[in-house]
């Protein structure tokens, strides 16, 4: 899923003019393999990326990969191991992203190793789609995969699983994985949403709005009269200027969708959107916030014709919910 892996990587892209691309080189230690689907993202407390979780396949499993969790200040020209302790460099990775051992871990996810918990490095269960989000209260990158939630907190560079009871792969009493969906934190009540995804075990494959509180370590299904269609692939961003969470398009499993839908954190309710424009059906594209204009922009995605790969133009797109707008920023060409 190769969409998935360049818009990942063009999360940490600095602007350096308005709408123009700056390439930073250099960025990973000289090693075979790349990291498929991690969760990215921007910590403002730290002044930090943080690359968590992926999948390593460089063609064979090879016992030296890029480590779990990894760090960027820019203008560093490196990503740096983030271990809990200096004192695991050398013994589970050098600084500069390789790492040592682990080996494939695919039923617990985390294991106690050196007395930290760590994740195995291996195991295609670390796909993160776009099942994980970052809490600025707590400074902690959340996952929800195979059916279990992980935390990993970006002060302590400590992991750990949270026990929750009853959660959205489990609610209909089955124990299929949810894949492919998408988490957000939602700052204005100070917790998660949870929409999209599939292979769940009831009637559509699709478990509906959950929110997970981390004070009450709980989820709650919320019982919505109105909630967008199912969908995979299709990342939720907070736009924290308007309180609300937005999704566009995505992945049904059989057709692309083109819509916008807007889940407002204060009445907690789901409403559909109709602007006279919106981009073309997709799916794999990026939602981000951007704090400093206070506004959402879409990147990428694919679609059908391009497969797994980018759409042809690629482009970024501008949402302002206030008035229900989409705007088309930049078609980028080949060389941009």
């Amino acid at each position: 899923m190769r969409i998935i892996i360049i818009l990942a990587m063009f999360s940490v892209v600095i602007f350096s003019q308005s709408n123009v691309w700056v390439k930073s080189t250099n960025l990973f230690a000289e090693e075979p393999g790349c990291k498929h689907m991690s969760a990215m993202v921007y910590s403002a407390d730290s002044n930090r990326f943080f690359s968590t979780l992926g999948w390593v396949f460089n063609g064979s499993w090879n016992p030296v990969s890029r480590y779990a969790d990894l760090s960027l200040r820019l203008p560093d020209t490196r990503w740096i191991n983030h271990f809990p302790k200096d004192s695991l460099f050398t013994h589970w990775g050098d600084s500069t992203g390789n790492a040592i051992g682990g080996g494939v871990n695919f039923s617990g996810l985390l294991s106690l190793t050196a007395g930290f918990m760590r994740p195995g490095l291996f195991t295609s269960a670390y796909r993160s789609f776009y099942q994980y989000a970052y809490n600025s209260d707590d400074q902690s990158i959340y996952h929800y995969m195979a059916n279990k939630l992980l935390r990993y907190n970006t002060r302590t560079r400590i992991w750990d699983t949270l026990s929750t009871g009853i959660h959205p792969a489990n609610s209909e009493g089955g124990d299929w994985p949810l894949i492919w969906g998408a988490i957000c934190y939602d700052a204005y009540n100070k917790e998660i949403v949870l929409f999209g995804g599939a292979d769940v075990d009831v009637r559509n494959g699709n478990c509906g709005t959950w929110t997970y509180s981390p004070a009450a370590n709980k989820w709650t299904k919320l019982a919505l009269s109105v909630e967008p269609p199912p969908r995979c692939y299709s990342q939720l961003v907070y736009d924290a200027k308007n309180r609300c969470i937005i999704v566009f398009g995505g992945d049904h499993l059989d057709y692309l969708t083109a819509d916008t839908w807007v889940y407002d954190c204060v009445a907690k309710q789901w409403s559909k959107k109709n602007p006279t424009r919106s981009p073309s059906p997709r799916a794999g594209h990026a939602l981000l916030y951007l704090p400093k204009s206070r506004s959402v922009v879409l990147i990428g995605g694919y679609n059908y014709t391009s497969g797994y790969s980018a759409v042809n133009p690629f482009e970024m797109w501008r949402y302002d919910v206030t008035v229900d707008e989409w705007k088309l920023i930049k078609e980028f060409g080949a060389n941009d």
